[in-house]
């Protein structure tokens, strides 16, 4: 296909360089699937629901804005920005995510950490990592 931003259902849903995976399994038993998408610098959230009466796979994007621009920006989950995402990684039950983001202009890195189940806030700017009781950046 195509590179775009389409959220939707199975093939209809489009991405613009997708790089980086993290998978997880949802309290309710669905495979959850993060991906950095560089292209929109926006995290996507693919969810695949699978029963015996017929699978699905549902495409939407969860933390950063088509169209918002790239940076380094703390915020709500739409109104956060990113540089240029490294990379992800997820805790076993998808409900934390650690965001590797790159500004090359400066040459820096940060790791960033949402809680998936309300990505809400994104504060902070701290590199180091530490256990997640809210939602913020490492």
């Amino acid at each position: 296909g195509f590179p775009g931003h389409e959220e939707g259902q199975g093939t209809s849903a489009k991405f613009n360089n997708p790089s980086g995976v993290a998978v997880a399994i949802s309290q309710t038993g669905d495979i959850v699937v993060y991906v950095t998408e560089v292209g929109n610098s926006v995290i996507r959230k693919l969810v695949l629901v699978l029963s015996a009466a017929r699978d699905s796979a549902t495409v939407s994007t969860m933390l950063g804005e088509i169209g918002g621009g790239w940076g380094f920006l703390d915020g709500s989950a739409t109104s956060s920005r990113f540089k240029t995402l490294k990379g992800l990684a997820t805790s076993q039950d998808g409900s934390r995510l650690m965001i590797m983001d790159y500004d090359d202009s400066v040459q820096a890195s940060r790791v960033r950490r949402a809680v998936s189940k309300v990505p809400e806030i994104f504060s902070g700017s701290s590199i180091s990592i530490k256990p997640i009781s809210s939602v913020g950046v490492a």
